[in-house]
């Protein structure tokens, strides 16, 4: 219950930064930004999961793809 109190409040001074008179306009962009880099953040960690598991890289054809092992030598005439 009290994590649910600390986000109520820093969401009450987070909605009153803006009306304090004398604020700065660059600190309301800057907050802005960093919200915006958060959620971004926060898109990518859920895109790819905690191990980082999607790969971005460009896929291999399947020509490219390596042979499997053989389980016996080829047999010989």
């Amino acid at each position: 219950m009290t994590q649910r109190w600390g986000m109520v409040v820093f969401a009450l001074v987070m909605a009153v930064l803006p009306f304090i008179p004398g604020m700065p306009p660059f600190w309301i962009v800057l907050l802005d930004n960093i919200g915006l880099a958060a959620l971004v953040a926060m898109g990518l960690v859920l895109l790819t999961g905690v191990g980082g598991l999607t790969s971005l890289a460009r896929p291999r054809s399947a020509a490219s793809a390596p042979t499997p092992p053989r389980s016996s030598p080829p047999p010989t005439d």
